[in-house]
């Protein structure tokens, strides 16, 4: 299984906007990732592949801190900020609409 694979080439957009906004000198970026993977990925494989859904979180969440050790070494000055993904849970429809 190859996590470093995005079916949306979504890393190589991000380098891209990157290479755009990088002017070697300090930039702040706030990175938000993850929220389809918690919400539908993880589960969708676990269900398809009969993976763990411990190791199937283990890997995402490496592949998720190897790219940020990836943009700190190729943007040394960018001030990295993640935002994290909200957990996911079920709730009733309170307002009693279909």
């Amino acid at each position: 299984m190859n996590f470093d694979k995005s079916t949306t080439n979504s890393k190589q957009k991000v380098i891209g906007i990157l290479n755009c906004i990088y002017k070697n000198k300090p930039i702040n970026v706030i990175f938000v990732f993850g929220e389809l993977d918690a919400r539908i990925h993880i589960y969708k494989t676990f269900k398809e592949k009969k993976i763990s859904v411990d190791f199937l979180i283990q890997k995402t969440v490496e592949s998720y801190t190897n790219f940020i050790s990836f943009v700190k070494r190729e943007y040394p000055l960018i001030n990295v900020y993640i935002f994290n993904v909200l957990p996911q849970g079920e709730q009733g429809n309170i307002y009693k609409e279909t």
